[in-house]
């Protein structure tokens, strides 16, 4: 009789439990729903759908595709060859975006579910290859290791710094991991400590920016900081752990290592070799 009402109870609340979400966001219901929409138009391209809004101009509609194209090299190139698979959503006002995105913060957002599907969500602002690779990059890491690895392990300070290696916002449009860690750290310092002769003004640990939720913590100035510090530290450990560093972090987490343990690990397994001019990142 017990186990009976457990069962009934645990069935309830698998029920109960999507139910609420979709409820509570319902941004991600239509995310979910998006190929029903009626004021979605979908087309393929390079083996995933874009649904662009209706609303979208010719204009908008070939320079968005123009822009793709030009992100998707980017991610090529960047992971040798590109696996993941979310949808891509285009919508070229602000209302639009805010309903597909929830909050309408941003140029883009990235939404991956426990069973595997993911979206990419792109707003006016989004139009741009540089928010395009960084929010497809994001897929690509969610497509190699799923939701609960990326949950579980992966902080959002790294999972930020590896989108910002395709994204050429901050940086010069360089491969060389050396030369974006000293532009970094160059914006890092200024936007931490001002101008020379003024005292510190926040410095971000790495251990603060664990969550999505710390990571985007605060006021434009604190989440400006928060991203240079992931690319910051990220660029550093590509290029002193070299090129296929991301490969053996990857295979790690995989097999189940901790993220602590894989990423230190990917860097000793490379052979010694001078880091980067400039000061230590901070832990």
């Amino acid at each position: 009789m017990r186990w009976s009402v457990l069962l009934r109870w645990s069935l309830s609340l698998l029920i109960a439990l999507p139910l609420a979400a979709l409820l509570l966001f319902p941004s991600l219901w239509r995310c979910l729903t998006i190929r029903y929409a009626s004021g979605f138009t979908a087309q393929t391209e390079a083996n995933r759908t874009l649904y662009i809004s209706q609303d979208a101009s010719p204009r908008q509609r070939e320079v968005l595709l123009a822009h793709f194209d030009q992100a998707s090299d980017r991610i090529n190139q960047f992971w040798g060859k590109s696996a993941g698979r979310a949808l891509l959503i285009y919508c070229p006002t602000q209302a639009q975006y805010a309903q597909y995105c929830s909050g309408g913060e941003g140029a883009g957002c990235s939404l991956g579910m426990p069973w595997g599907a993911s979206f990419l969500v792109l707003g006016p602002d989004g139009n741009n290859v540089d928010v395009m690779a960084h929010e497809l990059c994001h897929d690509e890491l969610f497509a190699r290791l799923g939701w609960f690895t990326i949950k579980r392990e992966v902080p959002q300070w790294f999972n930020e710094g590896l989108a910002l290696m395709v994204d050429y916002r901050f940086t010069t449009a360089t491969n060389s991991a050396a030369v974006r860690f000293l532009e970094y750290d160059a914006q890092w310092n200024y936007r931490a400590h001002g101008p020379a002769g003024l005292s510190p003004q926040f410095v971000p640990e790495l251990s603060s920016l664990e969550t999505t939720r710390d990571f985007f913590y605060g006021d434009y100035s604190r989440v400006m900081l928060a991203y240079l510090t992931a690319g910051r530290e990220v660029s550093r450990w590509m290029a002193t752990a070299g090129s296929d560093a991301l490969t053996r972090l990857l295979a790690d987490l995989e097999t189940g290592k901790s993220f602590a343990d894989a990423y230190q690990y990917a860097h000793k397994k490379k052979s010694p070799a001078q880091p980067p001019a400039g000061p230590k990142t901070v832990h």
